[in-house]
């Protein structure tokens, strides 16, 4: 199914990675990949570009992914002769490259472990110092283009039928170039960058999880269609201005425990069990978060809620992350809780609560009705009690509506407070 093979991908918020979270970087003295390239994953339809940015210092490398406003350093980078390594720890992926003679073309490949869902390989090419996301578009159209400007929203449908699939595109468009994201019920895209050119729409994002691609093509006034690529697969994408907004992230997951309580008992990363019980967490609000370590949106959540940790945990608040993750091997998937506590400085818990597979989940978590996403985040007061569920997360690419998600949750964590 369309949606079920999407929703593998989407699950996935986040922002920009804290620079300390870089590591010490391989020496590199007038390293021939010192520089800007323009990396195409091969995918149909004229493949997904992006831009990777390698900078020299000291005669040390390091090297980030860029996005739009977003820039997301790798975790490691690592140079043999003309071979190059960039590894994105936090996600368990990495591109392996070799450079040509000339120094002004890299290939290779990107891959990602997934565990049990299998791994992400996919081949790349680099191309030193172009500066254009996408190349221009060639031709002219047979007719005038009805549309100027794509500014603005607009609602899509992803797939056919009963596969199809509701999304909200929020976009800004500056000459050609333009900027934006796609809103879903659980998680949005995060920072899209591209270009509208003669009647048509090209978009793409590489963040590590994330590897999507756009292109569509104006039809009439306000209408666009075209395809949804998420790696190598690609959907029907039909896209109207304006959109309906999507439903409230606040009534999607409903707690069915009969007093109205959730309940947990999980492993940390080194195997202590922590459960929803302990001493520590009695007469203090709490907020549970189920997150997937793989998952971008999941990162971006991260980096919130150890902002609102800082800032609330001297009035009493605790928080405890539930982690699904990829492999379903404890001492794999430990490891990256472990990169995620430490991308964000994290000092509250993560606990593990099995392999990602929203059913499993589902079935794990008992006290909710559905489970719809990674992540959902749930608030629960100093009686126990929840307060309140929301699903997905809107990240930071998203702009006002980020910001509107963020005062939403700072509400009702000072509600509970106040109590």
């Amino acid at each position: 199914m369309v949606r079920r093979r999407i929703a593998l991908l989407l699950p996935l918020a986040a922002a920009v990675l804290p620079a300390a979270f870089v590591s010490c970087q391989s020496p590199a003295p007038d390293s021939p990949f010192a520089g800007r390239w323009r990396t195409v994953l091969d995918v149909p339809d004229g493949g997904l570009p992006f831009h990777i940015e390698i900078n020299e210092e000291d005669g040390r490398l390091d090297a980030a992914v860029r996005n739009g406003a977003e820039v997301l350093p790798f975790t490691s980078v690592t140079v043999s002769g003309d071979r190059i390594k960039l590894i994105f720890e936090h996600y368990n992926c990495w591109f392996e490259g070799r450079i040509d003679p000339e120094g002004r073309t890299m290939t290779g490949s990107w891959m990602r472990r997934r565990g049990q869902e299998g791994d992400s390989l996919m081949a790349f090419t680099a191309h030193a110092g172009v500066r254009d996301r996408f190349e221009p578009v060639e031709g002219e159209p047979a007719e005038p283009c009805p549309v100027k400007d794509v500014t603005g929203k607009w609602g899509l449908t992803l797939g056919e039928g009963d596969d199809g699939w509701r999304a909200l595109a929020v976009l800004d468009q500056e000459g050609i170039r333009v900027t934006g994201t796609i809103l879903t019920t659980v998680g949005d895209f995060r920072y899209l960058e591209g270009t509208f050119e003669k009647g048509i729409l090209r978009l793409s994002v590489f963040d590590g999880c994330h590897a999507f691609l756009i292109r569509a093509e104006a039809r009439s006034m306000g209408e666009m269609d075209g395809t949804f690529w998420f790696g190598s697969s690609g959907t029907p994408l039909k896209a109207v201005a304006g959109g309906e907004p999507l439903p409230d992230p606040w009534t999607l997951t409903r707690c069915v425990d009969e007093e109205g309580t959730f309940s947990f008992s999980f492993p940390d990363a080194n195997g202590k069990v922590v459960s929803s019980s302990d001493p520590c967490f009695a007469d203090r609000p709490l907020v549970v978060c189920v997150i997937g370590t793989w998952c971008c949106n999941c990162y971006d959540a991260g980096r919130l809620l150890a902002e609102l940790h800082e800032e609330y945990r001297p009035m009493g608040l605790e928080i405890v992350a539930l982690a699904c993750e990829a492999t379903g091997d404890f001492a794999v998937d430990a490891e990256m809780m472990r990169a995620f506590s430490k991308c964000w400085k994290i000092d509250w818990p993560v606990l593990y609560a099995g392999r990602a597979n929203k059913k499993k989940t589902a079935e794990t978590l008992a006290d909710l009705d559905t489970f719809l996403s990674y992540p959902t985040t749930i608030f629960i007061d100093r009686h126990g009690k929840v307060r309140g569920i929301h699903t997905g997360f809107t990240g930071p690419g998203t702009g006002e509506y980020y910001e509107k998600m963020c005062r939403e949750f700072r509400a009702v964590i000072e509600e509970m407070l106040a109590e």
